[in-house]
């Protein structure tokens, strides 16, 4: 298991459940990532099972790392797979056309909000147009989640350029050449820009500034205490104009923004073991846990994981704080971000982190005052100069596997 220990305790208290029952004995042993990434070194036991974060499933993938989730396994009631959000099951736990995982809980961006002036909830803005002309932005960033100014870009700028003529949204498919430079991205990013420096003039103004307070909420279970008790969430915004990239024109939406959910950021993966010795009773024992027996549990154990099931969709999820009083806010804004029509999954890259820290660098650049389109351009060098280093042709595999285009075929132990 990697970076997240208060997981790591759930799955240990529940351990004794799991023995009573005659599942036998589980141990759990805390990994670095680097660890995880590598089979074990000789004269050591494999592990049988790895939780890892949402966002390495494809370099856990091209490491050779995982076995398949078998059919059966998909097929038990006592998983109740169907149970799981189309959105999760279908996209944060495949690769290359395979279910490579479970999922123990996968988080989704989410809008905090709140009114300064009259200290109470003001209806949620329905699209990232109006979000600046409403709202202040909370000048605190996010102390949960990796890399929070680089998904917060990706999910802003996902309503604007995913669009059903182009599966590839961030590189080409075929060159790995970034499309970081059109113009979803540059109004993406100009509109980000434009909500810090909003914060920035806020966190200096008298305070009876009137202005509404607004962040994007990422998997911080104490970031409701920072906007008081008159907090709200709310699923993300959405886009009243989508780019056609075949006629690189804007199109108007109709009738309702259109929202695109953001997958794949910060939830945590249960998969078999490649070295497994025990891939039979590894399965059984993480069918267990997924269950909806312990899911209620589990996806509230830790910042890094939260409800996936339809099941659990009246159950209260305290993401924001145990006191905030938004469990059912939160658990609801969930329920209708997975319900959502379009999808779409954080890249999922070889190096990912790197590729990630590169965006994160950039986009902190244009908040300092870097135009949005020079910003973008040195994002885009960086990633061009990381696919070179790691192997464009690996790189190519990958990204398309990522996007299901290619299929994906376990190594044979």
């Amino acid at each position: 298991m990697a970076e997240d220990v208060e997981l790591a305790s759930v799955i240990e208290r529940l351990r004794g459940e799991w023995a009573e029952q005659g599942g036998g004995e589980v141990q759990v042993e805390r990994l670095t990532l680097a660890e995880l990434m590598t089979p074990p070194p000789a004269g050591r036991n494999a592990p049988d099972l790895l939780v890892f974060p949402s966002r390495y499933l494809g370099e856990m993938c091209e490491r050779d790392r995982l076995r398949a989730v078998r059919t059966s396994v998909l097929k038990s009631e006592t998983l109740a797979f169907a149970d799981i959000f189309p959105a999760i099951r279908d996209k944060e736990v495949a690769y290359g056309g395979r279910v490579m995982a479970l999922p123990l809980g996968c988080p989704l961006p989410l809008l905090l909000y709140h009114d300064q002036e009259h200290n109470e909830p003001q209806p949620a803005p329905t699209s990232w147009e109006e979000l600046p002309e409403r709202f202040e932005a909370i000048s605190h960033p996010p102390t949960g989640a990796a890399f929070p100014l680089a998904f917060e870009f990706l999910a802003r700028s996902a309503s604007y350029a995913v669009h059903p003529s182009r599966e590839a949204v961030l590189f080409d498919a075929q060159s790995m050449t970034p499309r970081l430079a059109a113009p979803p991205f540059v109004r993406a990013l100009d509109e980000l820009v434009a909500m810090s420096g909003s914060a920035a003039e806020a966190a200096g103004a008298d305070a009876s500034n009137p202005s509404c307070a607004a962040a994007l909420l990422w998997p911080d279970r104490d970031a409701g205490s920072a906007v008081g008790a008159a907090a709200a969430v709310a699923l993300l915004p959405g886009a009243r104009q989508v780019y056609d990239p075949l006629e690189q024109r804007w199109l108007d939406v109709q009738a309702e923004p259109r929202r695109v959910t953001l997958l794949g950021t910060s939830g945590r993966l249960l998969a078999v073991s490649a070295e497994s010795r025990n891939a039979a009773a590894a399965f059984r024992y993480a069918v267990w846990l997924v269950s909806p027996q312990n899911a209620r549990d589990v996806a509230t154990a830790s910042p890094g994981v939260a409800h996936v099931r339809r099941s659990l969709v009246r159950s209260r999820d305290d993401w924001t704080g145990a006191d905030s009083g938004l469990g059912k806010q939160v658990a609801e804004a969930l329920r209708r971000s997975l319900s959502a029509q379009h999808s779409i999954v954080a890249p999922r890259l070889l190096e990912v982190d790197a590729y990630l820290a590169a965006l994160e660098s950039g986009v902190q650049s244009a908040v300092a005052g870097t135009p949005a389109s020079d910003a973008l351009a040195a994002i885009a060098a960086d990633w061009e100069s990381l696919t070179k280093r790691i192997g464009r042709d690996a790189q190519r595999a990958a990204y398309r596997r990522h996007l299901g285009m290619d299929e994906y075929t376990p190594a044979t132990r």
